[in-house]
């Protein structure tokens, strides 16, 4: 269960809003930059908020394993889509699209 939340928008791999540092493998980090979600938006879904709902998220465990998840904005692959990716992944939320090292988290 989170306690705490925290937002950032740096997308550095170095020390991004994914505290994993891809700056530090030894051929260099696989990605230029963090990606971001263009449809951002927290909180209920109302007329003024119709990306609500839609983030990523880095989930932190111990023993160094972690869990992102993200809500699928496209009905393809959210849950029950023709390509659901969200249901049929592994995770514990049947309506977020989870991958990571620990799925339980």
């Amino acid at each position: 269960t989170a306690t705490t939340a925290t937002t950032s928008n740096s997308r550095s791999v170095s020390n991004g809003w994914i505290p994993i540092n891809l700056a530090l493998i030894s051929s260099g980090a696989p990605i230029a930059q963090w990606p971001v979600d263009p449809s951002y938006g927290i909180g209920a879904a109302t007329a003024g908020n119709t990306n609500a709902g839609h983030f990523y998220s880095y989930i932190p465990g111990s023993n160094n394993s972690y869990k992102i998840a993200a809500k699928m904005e496209s009905v393809i692959y959210s849950n029950g889509g023709s390509g659901d990716l969200e249901s049929t992944d592994g995770g514990v939320d049947p309506y977020m699209y989870e991958q990571g090292t620990n799925m339980s988290l």
